[in-house]
């Protein structure tokens, strides 16, 4: 048999992207006046929660808070759809 491709994921393993992760949500926090509470913060499994924290610092933040600002300047890329 032949490996024709193999797949590595070193996301945590060799780059420590928790903490940026972390401190990016917190900067946006501080940024409404809130503090983030980092407990739970992360999923108990894998995939994309950042729906979900978006949807809470809207709760937290109220009326005011703009998700496609606050996703522009956490990432400095495109808006979240």
């Amino acid at each position: 048999m032949t490996t024709r491709a193999l797949i590595l994921d070193f996301d945590g393993l060799l780059m420590d992207t928790e903490t940026t992760l972390l401190e990016s949500w917190r900067w946006e926090w501080a940024r409404h006046g809130l503090q983030l509470d980092p407990q739970g913060f992360f999923a108990d499994h894998g995939g994309d929660a950042n729906a979900a924290r978006y949807t809470a610092l809207e709760a937290a933040a109220g009326s005011a808070y703009d998700r496609t600002s606050s996703h522009v300047l956490r990432m400095g890329s495109a808006p979240v759809a």
